[in-house]
């Protein structure tokens, strides 16, 4: 006679197996996880690490989170800006995402994204605390965007801003790019997933020991456009093309999405190139869509004309015939069809613009301020250094329409416009040594492909003057950035050019937000240039920093006493007097200030 019990424990025994057999894995490679990150075999980079106390900074070396090995990775990297891990209660903290344009390549940090608004958003509110955090690096693409956006997000912005787009085809994981993972944004996207587990990144480094190490010197040589083109002829409109645009499309949404889940306000641009100032790198025939725009331009077009070379030809002789409009349309077609993909083309804009209307974003028009402010509205060799790039007037305006759009938001922070933008562009805290420095880059970037067939040598010239040796000093690493800065105050100060002083001051400032010093500076030169109401925000700062420097205190009593506050200039130097009660030039000071009532 059967037992119904063993029927019933029959019935239940195969599921329960199947259970088992399914969690096993799940939990032996979960175990295993957890010991790989007890031991940190492989962490991943983050983004943000560790700075001075109470303070964190970009990662120097997040690149790497997206290769298996560190050597196989780009040199790039995030420009250094130090901000407070506790957000303050008056702080307005604004992230910027994007590639080498967003960097502010060929210049560096003060003429990028970050450091032009950064400058126009403390001028115009000076009481306020203003960070302005740079993500931006050369190279990187959507994909990084998306996959830095959790940890941007945690760092609770007030606004992010994004200028991206040009390097979906030959940067880093571009469907183009030596550095790429494959043609899926699905499969990208996972990758980089997987890549946030130490055990998958343990695998990955023991199979990278076991396959050759790409040659240093091959990494070292040449700039980074010479290394980073793999496919270097992506036709209009080819399957490459498509997965370009199609990556794009698929990463910016969903990175404008998480942010919209989250809460926070995003302002992203549209993008700007060198539109007649360059002709196409590499022509290849067109198809049945730019044959009927090359016939709406020039009714008796040859099929042979349906080229990059071709409409840019057009666009020349358009532009000579004082038809402006269409001219720009020839330019325009005659990037789009460059096969070399350094610069996006026009559906990256649709793109852009479509995300953002889709997603709550704020779009800002970068292509339309650049082009009103360029000859016959057409961008050229007036704002561009090259094919991409902006010169220090087009990184200015760059940063004016995001900052313009910052003013309008109705959510916004309620800016004051501050100083006019021609005084604002006057004011723009890129360094005569920035400059130089910026040049003798594009020089490099100039001498190898694309712009030679062969890597030519390049000769800078010996230093005409002491900022040329500074430049050239700090160019060639002899010398680091704070050491060029601090020579190059010391030199200005010299000389009486209180101005580019003063600017290299309040640099320091941005870059070292923890130390008195920088501040003390910035208010004294501004002081002796006979600005005393900006004086006082860096002096008073320079004070909280250090109340018992005497110096300080000193200085910021001048000021208050130069803008028309005794009350407040007694009351910086009765706390001076309490910290150090026997200092006779203090009271003596504090005398002079009653007499004078």
């Amino acid at each position: 006679m059967s037992n119904p019990d063993n029927k019933r424990g029959s019935g239940r025994s195969p599921v329960a197996f199947y259970i088992i057999a399914l969690l096993l894995p799940i939990v032996f490679f979960g175990l295993l996880e957890g010991a790989a990150r007890v031991l940190g075999l492989a962490a991943v980079e983050p983004l943000f690490v560790d700075g001075p106390p109470g303070y964190l900074r970009p990662n120097e070396a997040v690149i790497d989170r997206f290769f298996i090995h560190s050597s196989r990775a780009p040199r790039v990297s995030i420009d250094t800006t130090f901000f407070r891990k506790e957000k303050g209660d008056d702080a307005f903290r604004v992230v910027v995402q994007g590639g080498s344009s967003a960097a502010g390549f060929p210049y560096g940090k003060w003429a990028s994204l970050a450091g032009m608004l950064g400058q126009r958003l403390q001028r115009s509110e000076p009481d306020r605390d203003i960070e302005v955090i740079s993500t931006a690096m050369s190279a990187i693409n959507s994909y990084a965007l998306l996959d830095f956006a959790d940890e941007i997000i945690a760092i609770d912005p007030d606004a992010v801003l994004i200028y991206a787009g040009h390097n979906e085809y030959l940067g880093v994981l571009g469907v183009g790019s030596a550095y790429g993972a494959g043609r899926s944004p699905l499969f990208t996207r996972l990758l980089l997933q997987l890549r946030r587990s130490q055990l998958f990144r343990a695998m990955q480094s023991a199979y990278g020991a076991m396959t050759p190490a790409p040659d240093s010197d091959a990494q070292k040589s040449g700039t980074l456009m010479a290394r980073i083109a793999h496919d270097r002829a992506i036709a209009y409109g080819s399957p490459v093309y498509r997965a370009g645009v199609e990556q794009f499309s698929r990463n910016l949404s969903a990175l404008l999405g998480r942010y919209a889940k989250a809460n926070v306000p995003v302002l992203i641009g549209s993008l700007v190139s060198n539109e007649n100032g360059l002709s196409p790198f590499i022509s290849v025939a067109g198809n049945e869509t730019s044959l009927k725009a090359l016939r709406e331009l020039k009714p008796d077009a040859r099929p042979a004309e349906n080229s990059a070379d071709g409409f840019f030809a057009i666009g020349r002789q358009l532009e000579r015939s004082g038809e402006p409009v269409k001219a720009r349309g020839g330019y325009q077609w005659a990037r789009d069809l460059d096969a070399l993909r350094f610069r996006a083309p026009t559906k990256m804009n649709d793109v852009i613009r479509e995300a953002a209307a889709e997603n709550g974003a704020t779009f800002v028009d970068v292509e339309a301020t650049l082009s009103s402010s360029s000859r016959n509205g057409i961008i050229g060799n007036g704002l561009m250094l090259e094919h991409l790039h902006p010169n220090l007037r087009g990184y200015f305006l760059l940063a004016d329409a995001y900052f313009r759009s910052l003013l309008r938001r109705a959510s916004g922070p309620g800016w004051n416009e501050g100083p006019k933008r021609a005084v604002a562009w006057q004011e723009i805290p890129v360094t005569e040594i920035d400059d130089l420095a910026a040049g003798y880059r594009l020089r490099y970037l100039k001498a190898d492909w694309p712009f030679q067939e062969q890597r030519q040598q390049v000769t800078i010239e010996p230093p005409r003057n002491a900022v040329e040796q500074i430049a050239q000093a700090w160019f060639f690493g002899k010398i680091d950035w704070q050491q060029a800065m601090q020579q190059a105050l010391t030199h200005y100060q010299k000389v009486g050019r209180l101005d580019q002083a003063a600017k290299i001051a309040m640099n320091l400032v941005v870059a070292f937000p923890f130390e008195s010093r920088p501040h003390y500076v910035s208010g004294r030169l501004l002081l002796a240039d006979g600005q005393p109401e900006r004086a006082l925000n860096y002096l008073a700062k320079a004070v909280r920093l250090a109340p018992a420097d005497s110096e300080s205190g000193f200085a910021l009593s001048e000021a208050y006493l130069a803008t028309g506050r005794p009350d407040d200039a007694r009351r910086v130097l009765d706390e001076l007097l309490r910290q150090h009660p026997n200092d006779i030039a203090i009271q003596e000071r504090l005398n002079a200030i009653t007499i004078d009532r």
